[in-house]
């Protein structure tokens, strides 16, 4: 079975986004075939592999406060239960940046979304590890 393409859909978290974009020094960086807006969020080409991992192509990297709260949506990957971005301190590692759990309110391509522990710090620790963020959707490619 070949990889099948998919789009990746998430709001981040809503409060989060609107925070940063009120600030004059907001920024979006777009890579690829990504995009963002603060109304509906991030959406990245990607492809779900045989074995179930989503892998993405593309990247979104959202900068507020002169790049102090920087969220990298770069080199996105869903497996084991979690969404992986590339870490920013050390670029060829990936961090566990939400953790991923089927919804039960949204069907089989819906996941609900936590913050992981070890990702924290990218939210100047203003949020705690297991607070809920946007639930993640996986949509099929047009």
């Amino acid at each position: 079975m070949d990889a099948e393409a998919v789009t990746l859909v998430w709001r981040v978290r809503d409060s989060l986004v609107a925070y940063m974009s009120v600030d004059p020094a907001f920024e979006v960086e777009v890579v690829g075939e990504a995009s963002f807006s603060p109304e509906a969020g991030v959406r990245l080409p990607a492809r779900r592999l045989p074995d179930g991992r989503i892998v993405a192509e593309g990247g979104v990297i959202l900068r507020a406060h002169g790049g102090a709260l920087q969220i990298p949506l770069v080199d996105v990957r869903v497996e084991d239960g979690a969404l992986w971005v590339r870490d920013p301190e050390d670029a060829e590692r990936g961090l566990r940046l939400v953790t991923v759990a089927p919804s039960a309110a949204g069907g089989a391509d819906v996941f609900d979304t936590a913050l992981a522990p070890e990702a924290d710090l990218l939210f100047m620790y203003n949020y705690a590890p297991g607070v809920p963020f946007a639930p993640l959707s996986v949509e099929a490619a047009v």
